[in-house]
């Protein structure tokens, strides 16, 4: 081909006018890329960084929770319930030891370090890279016990700001980076207005926490982060803890009657309902709350509390139910059935075909799982923890605390009928049965 005097310079001109146009373009893009990565980047990196210390907090709740419900045989969480006190002491390296640290008997000493070692979690940290802080009530730590401790016990703490809560047992604290003249210098100790003592400075509230958060009192801060505030908190509620701990009081009481079913071939009857030798958490004779004897003695009631002194035979030995036909000896951590004031919340029924008499077999209760219309038939004896009490309860009279509908639901009252399901405004009754 022949090219056309001229022509070349114009297919050049041409050439780089495209090569600039593309460069142009180029710098648009990378120039609109830089301008979205602006706008997108910090609000991205925030989430995660929301995620990362959602993820920690969460999972020092169920750690928590689960220490509460859990049957520790070494006898540190021996009583349903109770929580760890916080961790307050330090490595030679000045690194804390997240060690539970007893007693936690002043508000300062029960606020401190999560004590991921005595829960058996890994050291969990916040997005800022710090460790997290955790404060628990009075009523519920382990060292020293306070009495009793069960479903109706309340929390100390309330809470304000963004998030207001009232009855709270526990707090945990993702405390973030260091913020106004905070000082988590390690090794080097100073006056510590939280305590009022000279402790190293990362065992010092006030070096973490802000906002009203570090100063002992029961009384917490939420907030949206500032230049001078960055505290967040998770709260453990009676809603959240007593499930779980409820279902550990069913599990045992179901064990301990199963336990008297395979000694004897029968199940005890249950107290009878207005018994107030039930009642209370103190130190239980041997002869306080019976079974009700069999009829024409006495009378078979469709639910009624766990006896103290069962019909003809007694608990294996060790029970928690009973002293073993001696005093039940309170406070202590053994008989915290009594002790704890959990007898006066747990209720059983049993088969009519499975009291004293013929060896049962099957059983004639049938339980119903709501809201979804399954049952269970053919069941031997259910057992009942009472959650705390709901609107319309009334738990303070003697009068009260003998009427089961004030701790169990109405369908749970008369057999042989029952139901079970989750918790609800109007229904939160832990059941178990075989």
């Amino acid at each position: 081909m022949r090219l056309v005097p001229g022509c070349a310079h114009t297919v050049a001109r041409t050439r780089q006018r495209g090569q600039a146009f593309l460069i142009a373009v180029l710098l648009l893009v990378v120039g609109i890329g830089a301008l979205i990565y602006s706008l997108v980047s910090p609000a991205k990196i925030t989430l995660e960084n929301d995620r990362k210390t959602a993820d920690a907090l969460a999972r020092a709740k169920d750690a928590l929770i689960g220490f509460a419900a859990g049957v520790d045989t070494s006898g540190a969480a021996a009583r349903p319930g109770e929580l760890l006190c916080p961790s307050r002491t330090t490595l030679a390296d000045g690194t804390p030891t997240g060690i539970a640290t007893t007693p936690c008997d002043t508000p300062s000493r029960r606020i401190g370090y999560l004590p991921w070692r005595t829960l058996g979690i890994p050291d969990l940290r916040d997005s800022s890279g710090e460790r997290l802080w955790y404060a628990v009530s009075n009523n519920f730590k382990n060292n020293p016990r306070i009495y009793p401790l069960n479903s109706d016990t309340l929390g100390e703490y309330a809470v304000t700001g963004t998030t207001t809560a009232s009855n709270v047992i526990a707090v945990v604290f993702a405390p973030g980076a260091v913020v106004g003249n905070q000082n988590r210098t390690p090794l080097v100790t100073a006056l510590c207005a939280t305590t009022g003592t000279t402790i190293p400075r990362v065992l010092c509230a006030e070096n973490y926490l802000e906002g009203g958060n570090q100063d002992g009192d029961a009384v917490f801060t939420t907030g949206l982060p500032t230049a001078t505030f960055n505290d967040k908190l998770l709260l453990i509620t009676s809603d959240a803890l007593f499930p779980a701990v409820e279902a550990r009081v069913a599990k045992e009481v179901l064990n301990a009657l199963n336990s008297y079913f395979l000694a004897n071939d029968y199940f005890p009857p249950p107290a009878v309902p207005t018994d107030a030798t039930c009642l209370g958490s103190g130190p239980l004779p041997a002869t306080d709350c019976p079974s009700d004897p069999l009829p024409p003695a006495g009378t078979v009631h469709d639910t009624g509390r766990i006896p103290n002194l069962p019909l003809i035979a007694p608990y294996v030995p060790s029970s928690i139910l009973n002293g073993n036909n001696a005093i039940v000896t309170c406070p202590g951590s053994i008989y915290w059935f009594q002790c704890n004031g959990w007898r006066e919340l747990t209720w059983m029924a049993v088969s009519s075909l499975c009291l004293a008499g013929p060896t049962c077999l099957l059983g004639n209760l049938t339980v119903w799982w709501r809201p979804y219309g399954t049952s269970t038939a053919n069941q031997k004896i259910a057992v009942f923890v009472a959650g705390r009490a709901l609107t319309g309860d009334a738990r303070s009279t003697v009068a009260e605390k003998t009427t089961p509908s004030n701790y169990i639901e109405a369908a749970n009252v008369s057999g042989p009928n029952y139901d079970k399901g989750a918790a609800t405004a109007t229904f939160n009754d832990k059941v178990l049965h075989n």
